[in-house]
């Protein structure tokens, strides 16, 4: 994978904030308190993760931890805090990369992408757990696939794939998370994709 990371959009992107909540980007002395936050919130909430047990008392081989180090390593995680209490209303962590030139952005959907990865892992291994690893694997090389094909498509200088992040129940509602969820700013300004889903079209 390309230039995998972008701590410099966080070097130059200002925290945000309103009446009620404040985003900024995570520093590196919090890595384990964002990790260990979103392996016990969105991993155990998620629909993905529940369907294919990568969950904490699932996983194998650490797999979580290094999936969230992953994206940490980005440098665009972020820490949600309530102004007024300075309490966590939450946190997300994300995966940047640079646009490949060379990359060869083949024709292909999801549904075939990824019923060849359950097709690999199954071959690869007969333990379901460790095939949920390298499904999960290969998802994450579609996700990459996709976000250079749209970068190319739209000429974007930046891919930011909204990887995970969780808000507070009773934060779900109102001016706060309507607030929260909007990070077109850091696209506008940097020029770059950020996108959620992979798409089926080919």
């Amino acid at each position: 994978m390309s230039a995998f990371g972008r701590a410099d959009l966080a070097e130059t992107t200002a925290p945000m904030e309103n009446d009620s909540a404040r985003i900024e980007f995570a520093r590196p002395e919090q890595r384990r308190q964002v990790r260990d936050y979103m392996i016990e919130t969105f991993y155990e909430v998620a629909p993905l993760p529940r369907a294919i047990g990568l969950t904490a008392s699932l996983q194998i081989d650490n797999y979580l931890e290094r999936e969230v180090d992953n994206m940490f390593d980005c440098g665009l995680s972020q820490i949600y805090t309530h102004k007024g209490t300075g309490e966590w209303v939450g946190a997300g962590v994300q995966a940047a990369w640079t646009p490949d030139p060379d990359y060869d952005v083949f024709p292909t959907t999801s549904l075939d992408w990824l019923n060849v990865a359950a097709r690999v892992a199954a071959d690869v291994s007969p333990d379901p757990r460790r095939r949920t690893v390298i499904w999960r694997d290969l998802h994450w090389q579609l996700i990459y696939h996709y976000g250079q094909k749209l970068a190319r498509e739209l000429g974007k200088d930046v891919i930011v794939y909204a990887g995970a992040s969780h808000v507070e129940p009773k934060f779900r509602t109102g001016q706060t998370a309507s607030w929260l969820v909007n990070f077109g700013a850091l696209a506008l300004q940097h020029n770059a994709l950020f996108y959620f889903l992979v798409r089926q079209k080919a």
